[in-house]
């Protein structure tokens, strides 16, 4: 049984990775050269120092000014945040029923605080003992820092937590720590081995999660998708 649970949160418990998508093609067009997508891809669960010199080596421009480009990218998506970010499926009502029966509960993510708070105030901010942010780690995903820094606020081993993530980065980072991973990304492909397949489990990652409220679930599942 688990102790704990930590969630990523682009892709994962919000929908935002299409507002990331666009957010980064905005940037790498002011830069001067769109991203392909197969490039953009690769920004998924990254770090913005990551997608920012892609940008720029795509565009085969200098990267003078990170902070110009922070802004520049931050700005645009507390926008969008604002006006757009939505929920996936059930996630609302789950997360309200692990909080009611105690289940300590933390967000591990890589977007820094300055946009984080946005999407983990929209997400209800109450409702997690922990939020940890890309730039309050020494290294962000594919590093475990980030959850090791997670568990130890929540005051279990990593081993003990069980994490949903859906980049490639995150489950990386999850199973460097030693937890163990439900991985919902968007391609089967995509699935890092050691990570137990969302889709293997419960047919989809589209999944409502309004039929998971409790740890019991997830226990069942994995043992069932041994």
């Amino acid at each position: 049984m688990f102790s704990a649970m930590i969630w990523d949160m682009d892709g994962t418990l919000v929908d935002s990775e299409p507002l990331w998508a666009r957010g980064t093609f905005a940037m790498s067009e002011a830069m001067g050269k769109r991203l392909t997508p197969e490039l953009q891809a690769q920004t998924v669960g990254a770090s913005f120092s990551y997608t920012a010199r892609l940008c720029a080596e795509h565009a085969g421009v200098e990267l003078f000014d990170e902070a110009y480009w922070r802004r520049f990218a931050f700005e645009n998506m507390r926008k969008m945040f604002s006006e757009e970010l939505t929920l996936r499926p059930g996630v609302a009502t789950m997360l309200q029923r692990f909080k009611a029966s105690g289940v300590p509960m933390a967000i591990a993510t890589n977007t820094e605080r300055e946009v984080a708070d946005a999407a983990i105030a929209f997400l209800g901010a109450e409702l997690f003992q922990a939020t940890v942010c890309g730039d309050e780690v020494p290294q962000g995903k594919p590093a475990p820092d980030i959850y090791h820094r997670a568990a130890e606020l929540l005051g279990v081993a990593p081993s003990q937590c069980l994490v949903f993530e859906d980049s490639q980065a995150g489950m990386r980072a999850a199973l460097a720590a030693k937890a163990t991973v439900v991985g919902l990304p968007e391609r089967e492909e995509d699935l890092v081995q050691g990570a137990a397949s969302m889709r293997a489990l419960v047919g989809g990652i589209d999944f409502d999660f309004d039929q998971a409220g409790d740890l019991a679930f997830w226990c069942d599942a994995l043992q069932m998708g041994d």
